[in-house]
C-alpha cells in the first residue's frame, strides 16, 4: 500500500477529584491500606493483607504492582493451574476497576512461563515447570495490523500471575500502560516504500525492538511487514511502522509515514 491510517490518542487531563477517582480504582484493584505520596501524579497504595502495593499514575490511571515474594515464599513452590485460568484472573481484576477496554478485550493474549531460580525468573519450558505464568495482553489488531511494542513479545499490559488462590497473593506483579485510541479521529497519510524504510534502517535511523545476544555479527533479514507502534507512553497517534525480522529474533522499527509530515523537532 501506499497509504495507512493515523489514529488519534486523545490525552488524559487533570481534575480536581483525581486523587479520589485514583483512589477508587486501587480499591478496586484490591489496594485498600495506606496511601502514600510520592509526587504530584504518582502515589502509592498499599494492600491490607499482602506484601504489595501498587503505584500509580492518578491522572491516566497507568500503574505498576509490585510484590516482595522474600515474605511468602511458598508461591516459589506452587504451579499455576492454566493459562486459561490465568487470563481470566487478569480480566476479571481489571473489570472490576473498568480498565479493560475492547481493544484490550478482544486482542490475541500470550504467555510466558516462567520458573524461580534464585534471585531471577528465567523461562520454564512447560506449565508444569513454571511458577508464574505472564500474561500479556496485547491490542487488537488495527485495519489488520498488529499492534506492537517496544519489547518484542511483551505487551505493554501484563501481568504475573502466580499458583496460589489467595486474595492479593495471585497477581504479584504488573504493569499498565495504556492510551486509548480514537477510532473515530483518524486520517490517511502517504507511506514510505521498504526501500526507502529499508535504507534509513540501514543507515542506522531504525529503533531495535530485539537484538540477539553475542558478539556481532551480519544479520539477514528474512521479513518486512507494516504494524502500528505502541511506546507504551503518551504519544498522541497511533502511527504505522515498517518491522524488520531477521536471524536469531533480530526485530527493528522504522516510521511508515513519509517524513513531510513531521514537524521539526
Amino acid at each position: 500500500s501506499t497509504v495507512a491510517n493515523v489514529y488519534f490518542m486523545p490525552q488524559t487531563t487533570a481534575s480536581f477529584l483525581i486523587l479520589e477517582e485514583a483512589k477508587r480504582t486501587a480499591r478496586s484493584l484490591g489496594f485498600t491500606g495506606r496511601t502514600t505520596y510520592i509526587s504530584d501524579t504518582v502515589y502509592r497504595f498499599d494492600h491490607k493483607s499482602a506484601p504489595s502495593n501498587i503505584e500509580m499514575n492518578i491522572v491516566n490511571k497507568n500503574f505498576s504492582i509490585n510484590y516482595d515474594v522474600g515474605e511468602t515464599p511458598e508461591l516459589l513452590t506452587l504451579h499455576p493451574t492454566s493459562t486459561e485460568e490465568s487470563l481470566s484472573s487478569v480480566r476479571a481484576l481489571l473489570s472490576r476497576a473498568n480498565l479493560l477496554p475492547e481493544d484490550l478485550k478482544t486482542g490475541a493474549p500470550t504467555f510466558d512461563f516462567l520458573k524461580a531460580e534464585t534471585p531471577n525468573l528465567v523461562g520454564a519450558m512447560s506449565l508444569s515447570e513454571a511458577n508464574f505464568i505472564r500474561v500479556n495482553l496485547f491490542r487488537t489488531d488495527y485495519d489488520e495490523m498488529q499492534v506492537l511494542t517496544p519489547k518484542k513479545g511483551q505487551a505493554n499490559v501484563w501481568f504475573l500471575v502466580s499458583g496460589t488462590k489467595s486474595s492479593g497473593r495471585q497477581i504479584v506483579a504488573g504493569e499498565y500502560h495504556y492510551f486509548p485510541i480514537n477510532e473515530e479521529r483518524r486520517a490517511t497519510y502517504p507511506i514510505k516504500t521498504a526501500q526507502a524504510a529499508w535504507d534509513e534502517l540501514v543507515s542506522g535511523k531504525g529503533f531495535i525492538a530485539q537484538l540477539p545476544e553475542g558478539e556481532e555479527r551480519k544479520i539477514t533479514i528474512r521479513k518486512v511487514y507494516l504494524a502500528y507502534y505502541d511506546s507504551g507512553e503518551a504519544q498522541g497517534f497511533l502511527q504505522p511502522i515498517f518491522v524488520f525480522e531477521g536471524d536469531a529474533g533480530f526485530t527493528a522499527y522504522v516510521p511508515a509515514v513519509t517524513a513531510d509530515y513531521y514537524g521539526a523537532e
